[in-house]
This record gives C-alpha cells, sequence and structure tokens, in this order.
C-alpha cells in the first residue's frame, strides 16, 4: 500500500482479518484510498476468498 498523507508510518491491509472489525468498533474513517489501491485490496480479499 502506498504512503498514505494521514497517517505517520506507511500502512497495511490485512484482508484475513477484516471480518473481527464490527462497524461500531470502527470509530471514524480517516481518509480515502484511492481507486489503484481499493482494487488491490478487492483483489486480495479475492484471492484469499477463492472466487
Amino acid at each position: 500500500m502506498p504512503k498514505l498523507p494521514w497517517m505517520r508510518e506507511y500502512s497495511f491491509v490485512n484482508a484475513q482479518s477484516l471480518n473481527v472489525f464490527k462497524h461500531r468498533e470502527l470509530q471514524r474513517c480517516l481518509g480515502k484510498l484511492d481507486a489503484k489501491t481499493m482494487q488491490s485490496v478487492h483483489d486480495a480479499i479475492r484471492r484469499w476468498l477463492a472466487l
């Protein structure tokens, strides 16, 4: 994942653990990912779920 302007450090998406967060545990949205990064996340989830 690219360096996000609103994060101090580089971050990552752990597609295998996305389901452990409940909606109410997410406190706020810090920003949005660009379309290319979101497509990479979607592709990773599809591979993980073998879709």
